[in-house]
């Protein structure tokens, strides 16, 4: 982000055309801020291409008016682009190591060698299931498949 003196520095080029924008060597520190590419030439900054348009369409095609409000907000005011603030909002995520993480068992883990399906609950607790009145049946038929 630049201050408000810096943005008024952008406003005074040596030339500006369609096709190319030149600054003096004194903007460099201003340029790399903003991570513009630009070539020098002679102690002349160039600004070529793509960057010639995003400038020559922010900055001098209506010159800006500098206030006390802040740089996006002065170049979206009067470019007519809306500007925001990089980073506004964040999304995080907590990335493990899969190699390195325990095995996941069930909480309370089962102690059981009966089936009980999801009769016994979450938990699959034989006492549970036993007071459902098809429970035998069940366990019955998952025997008798199992031969």
């Amino acid at each position: 982000m630049i201050s408000s003196q810096e943005l008024s520095e952008l406003l005074e080029p040596n030339k500006v055309s369609e096709k190319s924008i030149e600054y003096s060597i004194e903007t460099k520190k201003i340029l790399e801020k903003l991570g513009t590419p630009h070539k020098i030439d002679n102690e002349i900054i160039i600004l070529e291409e793509l960057e010639v348009k995003i400038f020559f369409n922010l900055l001098f095609r209506i010159k800006p008016t500098i206030s006390d409000l802040s740089v996006p907000k002065i170049l979206s005011k009067s470019s007519g682009i809306q500007i925001r603030n990089k980073f506004s909002t964040s999304i995080g995520v907590r990335i493990g190591r899969p190699e390195k993480a325990a095995p996941r068992q069930m909480k309370p883990p089962t102690h059981t060698l009966f089936p009980v399906s999801d009769k016994g609950g979450p938990t699959r607790d034989l006492l549970k299931a036993s007071r459902n009145e098809h429970f035998l049946q069940s366990i019955q038929q998952t025997l008798y498949s199992m031969q």
